[in-house]
């Protein structure tokens, strides 16, 4: 009699899948909204502005920033920049080995899952210096301070359904002079730019837009950094709905917070706060102050 012997098929794995680095374009890419979805955003920014207000009065600097893993270019290390469940984190392109050094600052500052409440989602959306992937892009205007740029994560807030509510990009230059230039050429470039009148997208991947301005009153920038800049931005695109965003930014030392509210102003400046402590509380060694 012959034995036969059964072989059991080897147990597979799926194959692990691979993160993209962060999304092509410039900083604005797909946060034109339409009609419907602006309506959706004023009702969402009611509600959040209500919870942010209550809950972040009380926040201290917050919780010790995340470790962030230094690998080199086209690497994910590991972490969870949003909030909830874990995502991948694409690596700082800094062009140096202190990747991670730079990371962890601005992973120190930037805006949290716990910062926005539990309807809420905090999406890393781009840690590119290039060129095309703009910091400032306030009137359409040219930055040179954005050569300067070593390390920067753009993130995205929203509803968990999709509706924007604000966009957070924490940005590390080479020195302090050049952070200090980037918060000065926005200044001008608002204080420069031509009321009403249509400015082509120096990316390249937005339409021509129109732009308005309107500071907002000193009393709105108690607890920010000192010299803060805070306006609201009217925009109106070729062909598209227009848009209202509040726009603050933030710098000490060689870093750079800039605070894009979809919501309101009231949103906007109560997340802006909560970086506005954060920054305050990086050693000045660290912050390059």
């Amino acid at each position: 009699m012959v034995a036969v012997r059964l072989r059991t098929p080897p147990t597979t794995r799926p194959p692990a899948v691979r993160l993209g680095s962060g999304l092509a374009g410039s900083r604005l890419a797909g946060t034109r909204l339409s009609g419907a979805r602006q309506a959706g955003t004023r009702l969402a920014g009611s509600a959040l502005a209500v919870v942010l207000l209550a809950g972040l009065a009380s926040c201290s600097a917050g919780p010790a920033p995340a470790k962030v893993a230094s690998t080199s270019p086209g690497g994910t290390p590991g972490g969870s920049p949003g909030g909830g469940s874990p995502r991948s984190s694409p690596a700082v392109q800094s062009g140096g080995p202190a990747a991670g050094n730079l990371g962890t600052i601005i992973e120190s500052v930037r805006i949290r899952h716990a910062d926005t409440g539990s309807d809420t989602e905090v999406d890393l959306v781009s840690d590119h210096v290039a060129a095309e992937q703009p910091t400032l892009d306030l009137c359409y205007a040219r930055f040179g301070s954005e050569t300067h740029r070593v390390a920067r994560r753009l993130y995205a807030v929203t509803v968990t359904e999709g509706t924007p509510v604000a966009r957070n990009d924490v940005v590390v230059y080479d020195s302090a002079a050049a952070a200090q230039q980037a918060l000065a050429e926005a200044r001008q470039a608002v204080a420069g730019c031509p009321p009403g009148v249509p400015r082509q997208s120096l990316s390249g991947d937005q339409p021509p837009a129109a732009f308005r301005y309107a500071p907002l009153p000193a009393t709105a920038l108690s607890g920010l950094a000192p010299g803060a800049f805070a306006v609201t931005e009217i925009t109106a695109p070729a062909g598209g709905p227009v848009r209202r965003q509040t726009r603050i930014v933030q710098q000490r030392g060689r870093v750079l917070v800039v605070l894009d509210g979809d919501t309101g102003q009231p949103a906007a400046l109560a997340l802006a706060r909560t970086c506005a402590r954060r920054l305050a509380a990086l050693p000045a060694a660290t912050a390059g102050a």
